[in-house]
């Protein structure tokens, strides 16, 4: 018997979107399957649980047919580069930014190639090839999977939250959930088992990203690559319609609100993946803002820098 899987879902307001730039109307996507309710673990308490009933569709920018626009990388705009160099001038250690607006091109990146310990954002590389080996028929996201010892053992506190210990069994499905919205390693790495990270490192390099590898202790990851790997997700390379909306759906679930979140609007949609550790804190989001939906990816080599 499948033990019941008590996963956190944290609030997302949505209150539409922020100002989009124009777009070509097309015929409605395909509905996306609705995210099951995830329920809060009775003993942790603090968490308001809610279903995230609304798909990211509404926020999306789309030509003929509806194929997701990423508009090339125009050449970098001092402006954006000059608000980036003022925001880290008095920052320690080492950090990375790039920013991409989607819809018109601008581009500024600031030590965008430099290398970081990736910490947590390699489970969106885990979440891009899930979804792409369920859609070749590869993996089915129902079959259940055992956590076992060797998984467990990968815990940052958040199986408890989850109301999960080894040898307990859920589905690939959940797995996925519990990985990016709380941010889960013990399933993320079971999830890495069962995709094969070889074959997601593989998918990096046909993205174009080649100083970013997760098949490996190191996790090297660049702010750059990271922005690409962002882009791909909300485009949908190599996936459905409907995968990359689920995609979307996790990610604007993310519970780790201090980051690119805590710094924009209320209300704005943001779909985003952190990553921190001893050496690390980092996050990527895509964000719909007045002048269109952009990628942010900031990496920073300190603990808990969250104000930068």
């Amino acid at each position: 018997m499948i033990r019941p899987v008590f996963l956190v879902l944290f609030v997302l307001s949505l209150m539409g979107c922020v100002g989009h730039a124009p777009v070509v109307k097309t015929p409605p996507a395909p509905e996306p399957e609705v995210l099951e309710p995830l329920t809060v673990a009775p003993e942790s308490g603090s968490f308001e649980a809610k279903v995230l009933e609304k798909d990211p569709a509404g926020c999306t920018w789309v030509e003929s047919e509806g194929t997701v626009v990423t508009s090339p990388r125009e050449a970098p705009y001092q402006a954006e580069a000059a608000a980036i160099q003022e925001a880290l001038k008095d920052g320690l250690g080492r950090s990375s930014v790039v920013i991409h607006n989607l819809a018109d091109g601008r581009y500024a990146a600031i030590n965008g190639s430099e290398v970081y310990y990736g910490a947590s954002l390699y489970k969106m590389s885990i979440l891009l090839e899930v979804f792409k080996q369920a859609d070749a028929g590869e993996l089915d996201l129902s079959e259940v999977v055992t956590l076992e010892e060797e998984y467990a053992e990968n815990d940052i506190e958040t199986l408890e939250l989850l109301g999960l210990e080894a040898g307990d069994t859920l589905t690939i499905g959940d797995a996925v959930k519990a990985m990016i919205i709380v941010s889960d390693t013990s399933t993320a790495v079971l999830l890495q088992d069962t995709v094969g990270g070889r074959n997601a490192d593989d998918t990096l390099r046909e993205l174009g990203i080649e100083d970013t590898s997760f098949n490996n202790r190191a996790l090297p990851a660049t702010a750059a690559d990271m922005a690409v790997l962002l882009e791909a997700v909300a485009s949908g390379k190599g996936v459905s319609e409907g995968s990359r909306l689920r995609m979307l759906q996790l990610l604007l679930q993310e519970g780790y609100k201090d980051g690119v979140e805590g710094g924009v609007p209320e209300g704005t949609a943001v779909a985003h993946k952190t990553g921190s550790y001893n050496d690390a804190t980092h996050d990527v989001a895509l964000v719909w803002g007045p002048a269109g939906p952009y990628v942010i990816s900031v990496m920073t080599d300190q603990a808990n820098n969250w104000p930068l």
